[in-house]
């Protein structure tokens, strides 16, 4: 569905009656706009998923230890869940670094398969960060 999207997309520009060099231009314009739209709606997405499923066992977690007035344990999860979720991360930045072989796998445009795959290195960091980030806004809500 998406790569025929795309493909309409490129009938548009290439149609267009402009500047052969602002027609070139546009189309390169779009060909990023749609790998960076992939890589952000199925990968990051994808990984977030399973990173936030995992975060929303640490809410219960907390919320068990602060009913018990087991006020130490709420730091103890945290850095449980830091820990894990780092190695969980770790496991699926591979999808991110071979992010061009598995979208030409899936039937992608060779192009925006290509511009995805560079575009998606600059997303590893940002699992990490967001799900750091997440757990320490679930705990601080806690206490």
């Amino acid at each position: 569905m998406k790569g025929e999207i795309n493909k309409k997309l490129l009938e548009v520009v290439e149609d267009h009656n402009g500047n052969h060099k602002e027609e070139i231009s546009l189309k390169n314009k779009i060909w990023k706009l749609a790998a960076y739209a992939l890589v952000f709606t199925v990968l990051l997405r994808f990984a977030n998923s399973i990173l936030l499923g995992m975060t929303s066992g640490l809410g219960t977690l907390c919320g068990q230890a602060y009913g018990a007035r087991r006020y130490h344990m709420l730091g103890i999860y945290l850095e449980q869940s830091w820990i894990i979720l780092i190695i969980t991360s770790t496991i699926l930045s591979p999808i991110f670094i071979f992010a061009t072989p598995i979208l030409k796998a899936l039937g992608q445009d060779e192009l925006i398969a290509e511009v995805a795959g560079s575009i998606a290195l600059w997303f590893i960091p940002v699992i990490s960060y967001r799900l750091v980030a997440k757990c320490t806004y679930r705990h601080k809500a806690r206490t």
